[in-house]
């Protein structure tokens, strides 16, 4: 059974409380084409181009206080 949509959004979450969006995007990345791409296992092929698509589109915020609320881009890192 493939990853949920909610299991895959807490998983991109918690990603994104360790790297900063290039290299969760490169990571991701990489999973998707490298495994999920050549993979027999269904399963697995769709929960990593899950997780490749979310990372995309997370709403990644830097480390900034809540009143600066700058936006971090994709190409920057924590």
């Amino acid at each position: 059974m493939p990853t949920s949509d909610s299991e895959a959004q807490q998983i991109t979450k918690i990603i994104s409380e360790y790297l900063g969006p290039r290299v969760a995007a490169e990571l991701t990345e990489r999973l998707h084409k490298e495994v999920g791409k050549n993979t027999e296992n269904e399963s697995l092929r769709i929960s990593l181009e899950m997780l490749f698509t979310l990372c995309r589109q997370f709403p990644w915020k830097d480390k900034y206080p809540s009143s600066m609320g700058k936006e971090v881009q994709w190409g920057d890192d924590h």
